[in-house]
């Protein structure tokens, strides 16, 4: 499979299961609030969007499959710099909150470690960008 055509798939896939994330977070979020916190129902409405977010891994591992070397090289440089980003930032950040800042979630790091993949490969793509044909 030619590399653009593997990437375009790949975004198909991922719109589409940001979508279904973004909807099942807000339909989550929609149930709990009209429960009650001992509910039997809060637990499978608190796990809703682990479905969409596992489609989401699922795209993310088919395109890396479907890569070539190159391109690998390059997502596992992008996450591997994601993760030192994150892991040093978390480590100061955590520092910082013994003197008062507010305490952030642990997906925060996950939105690290994406937003830095995202950005370096999409450097790495402005040098070697697929042409439409």
């Amino acid at each position: 499979m030619r590399q653009c055509r593997v990437e375009r798939q790949y975004l198909l896939e991922m719109l589409l299961s940001a979508a279904l994330t973004v909807g099942a977070v807000g339909l989550s979020a929609w149930l709990m609030q009209s429960m009650t916190p001992d509910d039997p129902m809060r637990l499978p409405a608190a796990l809703l969007p682990v479905v969409p977010i596992l489609l989401m891994a699922g795209a993310i591992v088919r395109v890396f499959l479907r890569s070539d070397e190159y391109r690998k090289r390059r997502m596992l440089e992008g996450l591997a710099l994601g993760a030192a980003i994150a892991s040093v930032g978390g480590l100061i950040y955590g520092l910082l909150e013994s003197v008062g800042l507010p305490r952030l979630p642990m997906a925060w790091a996950w939105v690290v470690i994406g937003g830095t993949f995202g950005c370096y490969v999409y450097a790495i793509d402005r040098f070697t960008r697929c042409r439409t044909s």
